[in-house]
């Protein structure tokens, strides 16, 4: 894929998490870019399901993982969508060209706290540090096959992992210093909606529904 010339670019930025439940040995990407894809099945989500429906051919997509909550993320690389399709149950799914970066950074949060996040790509240029746009520029190339997503890749491929990388990797944290002073988020929306806190809500609902089965049969034995 050509170098971002953030300068130049005009779409959506969309931060976009790829571990469901912020589990990363179940991390998607390594599918999406296998298969040249990106695509969200979180169906509870309805505000999610909106966003993802929003994001169009031209948009930057940017993989990441929540790290300090309310201050920042780390970012494990990006692509560009290069078009729509649907896989055999109807469902979206973003044709990607995924970038060869696998350099993986720390940056500010920018309030993404929701696994699909999309900013103006002004305010990505206000706030984000220099090492964000360097790491956009080093990106070139691409990291997976240019297949096209059929509805059948998208739909059945296996997801596998080398088990030696599911491990967080190192990070280059050459932003910290850019971090002094970020605001920490204030949007409790777009937390209560993300996988994670659904993930504990179930939890604790679970937890919950034990205790009065413990309370209605007597202690147990």
């Amino acid at each position: 894929m050509p170098i971002i010339d953030i300068n130049k670019f005009k779409n959506q930025i969309v931060f976009f998490g790829f571990c469901p439940g912020a589990e990363f040995s179940r991390r998607l990407d390594t599918r999406w870019k296998e298969l040249g894809i990106c695509e969200f099945q979180y169906f509870e989500s309805k505000v999610q399901v909106k966003r993802f429906a929003s994001i169009e051919i031209g948009d930057l997509i940017v993989l990441k993982k929540r790290q300090i909550i309310g201050k920042t993320m780390r970012v494990y690389g990006y692509g560009l969508v290069t078009g729509i399709t649907k896989d055999d149950k109807g469902n979206r799914v973003l044709k990607v060209d995924w970038s060869s970066q696998e350099q993986v950074i720390e940056v500010p949060l920018l309030g993404c706290n929701a696994t699909i996040d999309i900013r103006d790509i002004d305010k990505v240029r206000a706030d984000m540090p220099d090492a964000f746009f360097e790491w956009l520029k080093k990106g070139s190339g691409v990291a997976g096959p240019l297949k096209a997503a059929t509805k059948e890749d998208a739909n059945t491929s296996k997801l596998r992992f080398n088990h030696s990388k599911d491990k967080d990797p190192v990070v280059d944290k050459t932003v910290d210093k850019s971090l002094a002073g970020v605001k920490k988020a204030t949007d409790f929306s777009e937390i209560f909606e993300s996988e994670e806190w659904q993930t504990l809500k179930l939890g604790f609902a679970w937890s919950m529904l034990g205790i009065a089965n413990v309370n209605g049969n007597g202690a147990e034995k």
